[in-house]
């Protein structure tokens, strides 16, 4: 004859214990999430303010204090359709280039390389010259009419060691303008 085996409820310290054990696990789960998120880095992502305040076609520069503790110069220039982040610094030997008005490019002083206000480079170095790529870019999101860039995602610009068909010489390698541009 068999017996039978009849389930005994569980008492209260069983309780007290399973209870016990699952708030333990709970926070330890807590304390994991916490520790994970101040070991990860912060998304280096600064406000540049509203996108209304900047001119189009007319760059203006500034600046931000990246995680390091370095100031990374940006260039920011609001076009018709689109608002692009460069970095100040262009090419592997990082020239400091300025805008020029009045040939409504930007310019290198030290090396005469050229780019146009979208960042496409117009100057094609002689023989002899390394060849240079266009400006580097950072990522950037319009949030609630403010511009935000992401110095995290910096796009490194296309080498260009020959003119692109858009590129226009008339008078020798520097002296060239992008179709369509004033």
């Amino acid at each position: 004859m068999a017996t039978q085996i009849v389930a005994q409820p569980i008492t209260r310290r069983e309780a007290a214990y399973y209870f016990f054990g699952a708030t333990v696990l709970t926070m330890l789960a807590a304390l994991a999430g916490i520790f994970l998120w101040f070991a990860l880095p912060r998304p280096q992502v600064f406000d540049l303010g509203p996108t209304d305040g900047f001119v189009i076609n007319q760059p203006s520069y500034q600046g931000v204090i990246a995680r390091n503790g370095n100031t990374t110069s940006l260039v920011i220039v609001r076009l018709a359709d689109q608002v692009l982040v460069f970095d100040r610094y262009a090419g592997s030997c990082h020239y400091r280039y300025v805008w020029v008005p009045t040939n409504n490019r930007f310019e290198d002083p030290c090396s005469g390389y050229k780019w146009a206000i979208n960042g496409t480079l117009l100057s094609y170095p002689p023989e002899f010259s390394p060849p240079s790529r266009d400006l580097d870019q950072y990522e950037t999101f319009v949030h609630d009419g403010h511009l935000f860039v992401n110095l995290d995602k910096k796009q490194t610009g296309q080498i260009r060691a020959e003119q692109p068909p858009e590129v226009i010489c008339s008078n020798g390698p520097f002296s060239c303008q992008l179709l369509g541009a004033p």
